[in-house]
C-alpha cells in the first residue's frame, strides 16, 4: 500500500511539475510576443517620425521656391519700372529735342 501511495504522490508531482514547467513556457512565449509587438510599435513610431520629417523638410524646400519666385516677380517688376522710366525720360527728351527745333525754326 505505502508503495501505491508513494507512487502516486511522486507521479501526481511529476505532473504538477509537467504543469508548472508548460505554463512557464506559455508565460516565456507571451512574453516574447509582448516584448515583438512593442519593438513593432517602436518601429511603426519611428517610421512615422521619419515621414513627418520629410514632410516638413518638402514643406520647407516649397516654401523656399516661394519665396524665390516671389523675389524674382519683384525683380521683374522692378526691371520694368526701370524701364518704364527710361522710356519716359526718352520722351521726355525727345519732347526737348521737339521744343528746340520748333524754337530755331521760329528764330
Amino acid at each position: 500500500m505505502s508503495r501505491d501511495v508513494t507512487r502516486d504522490l511522486r507521479s501526481q508531482q511529476a505532473a504538477a511539475a509537467a504543469r508548472q514547467a508548460a505554463a512557464a513556457a506559455a508565460a516565456a512565449a507571451g512574453a516574447g510576443a509582448a516584448a515583438a509587438a512593442a519593438a513593432a510599435a517602436a518601429a511603426a513610431a519611428a517610421a512615422a517620425a521619419a515621414l513627418q520629417q520629410q514632410q516638413q523638410q518638402q514643406q520647407q524646400q516649397q516654401q523656399q521656391q516661394q519665396q524665390q519666385q516671389q523675389q524674382q516677380q519683384q525683380q521683374q517688376q522692378q526691371q520694368q519700372q526701370q524701364q518704364q522710366q527710361q522710356q519716359q525720360q526718352q520722351q521726355q527728351q525727345q519732347q526737348q529735342q521737339q521744343q528746340q527745333q520748333q524754337q530755331q525754326q521760329q528764330q
